[in-house]
């Protein structure tokens, strides 16, 4: 009889240790399970350091298989990055609840110490320590101190050495006066979404070596780099329904950097983007098969207010990634259609070294340059290409339908 209690014993254990992997995995939340902080011991006065009383909220939620970690109103101090734990939402009372901090800090939200999945930011504010206001777009700020970042991680797509992270959400949240990217995801794998944000006076949201990118119905107010920017090694990107305006450089970069191709796959649908210093969208060092369509580009610049140049100024941007001065990969398999394109200081959209683009059914509204003193070629038109001075830089398979 005990030899039979002890296997059943050992049975029970077995099967609640796979039942604790799988929640862990599934993201699967007790709803029930809501840890206050204020019940941890944060103040929330904008004075105290709060870090170590919500970090202790979300290390007992842990314990606990998971959980929501409510910030009721209040001002929330970090001296320290709060670290981030597997099946977790961090909640609170939207523009009420702010987290802040007034001594440099890397980021509000930053890396986890080990796997995370499944992590989830909603209706919280961030707030950052740029100070400046005025003529916009423009590069430059001026800040005190405070969040570099408000979250940021390093997940394994980037290296093997970094923790395996994956399906991250960030909902319903404020980013306000960040000097840096006030959301950096690099190495995420399945999905992180985006959405529902307001980012305002911050730099750039920022994603690479991603798996799939959602950037959803978010709204990006005076940033001091893109509107937003997916770039190198990420493989999918959907960037919808958002509102940019007044950032220094591009609306969207759905490009490649530092000689890593682009994103494969990407669409690019029903964004409006208005006053950007640089240009609406830029799809530049080979991005492939993606879709431009349904946007609203409206008033491009030729650059921010503190670097101004003729050579800016575009609708739409695309050229191949080149390395050691020759073509490595073509943009390909891309349709641009349907876009209105209105008061674009250079011109509509420009093509080098790529293949197999549509472009078809756009409308085009005061593109190009007044400046009279302009006499280049690729200046001053609706659809132009620049002159790609490298090998198989040439143009393949263009089809234009009106």
């Amino acid at each position: 009889m005990k030899k039979k209690f002890f296997w059943f014993f050992i049975l029970i254990v077995i099967s609640a240790n796979a039942l604790s992997a799988e929640k862990h995995r599934s993201g699967h939340i007790n709803d029930y399970s809501i840890f206050d902080v204020k019940h941890f011991g944060a103040l929330g006065d904008g004075i105290a350091n709060d870090a170590p009383a919500i970090q202790r909220a979300i290390d007992t939620a842990s314990y606990y298989g998971g959980g929501t970690i409510w910030l009721p109103i209040g001002s929330y101090r970090l001296v320290v990055p709060l670290v981030p734990k597997s099946n977790i939402m961090i909640k609170g009372a939207g523009l009420g609840a702010v987290l802040m901090a007034t001594t440099p800090v890397k980021g509000a939200i930053g890396q986890p110490s080990g796997d995370l999945y499944n992590f989830s930011v909603e209706d919280i504010t961030i707030k950052g320590g740029v100070i400046d206001e005025g003529v916009f777009p423009r590069r430059a700020r001026t800040y005190t101190p405070s969040f570099t970042s408000a979250i940021f991680m390093q997940g394994d797509r980037m290296a093997d050495s970094l923790p395996h992270i994956e399906n991250i959400t960030v909902k319903n949240c404020n980013f306000l006066n960040v000097r840096g990217l006030p959301v950096f995801f690099q190495g995420i794998s399945d999905k992180v979404l985006v959405t529902g944000n307001y980012f305002e006076n911050c730099l750039d949201p920022g994603f690479i070596w991603c798996e799939s990118v959602q950037f959803i119905a978010n709204s990006v107010k005076k940033g001091a780099d893109n509107g937003v920017s997916v770039s190198r090694g990420c493989v999918k990107a959907v960037i919808a329904n958002n509102i940019f305006e007044d950032v220094a450089y591009w609306g969207v970069w759905c490009s490649g950097f530092m000689g890593t191709a682009g994103p494969q796959s990407f669409s690019i649908t029903g964004n409006v983007m208005k006053r950007c210093g640089y240009g609406g969208v830029a799809l530049v060092n080979g991005p492939q098969n993606g879709t431009v369509t349904g946007n609203t580009i409206d008033t491009v610049f030729n650059g921010p207010t503190d670097q101004q140049s003729k050579t800016h100024g575009r609708g739409v941007w695309i050229t191949p990634l080149t390395v050691g001065g020759e073509v490595a990969q073509e943009a390909s398999q891309i349709v641009i259609s349907g876009n209105l394109f209105r008061h674009i200081a250079r011109g509509g959209v420009s093509l080098s070294g790529a293949s197999d683009i549509l472009i078809s059914g756009n409308s085009f509204i005061n593109v190009g340059a007044t400046d009279t003193t302009v006499s280049s070629v690729n200046y001053n038109t609706g659809i132009y290409t620049d002159d790609y001075a490298v090998p198989g830089g040439g143009l393949k398979r263009i089809g234009l339908v009106s």
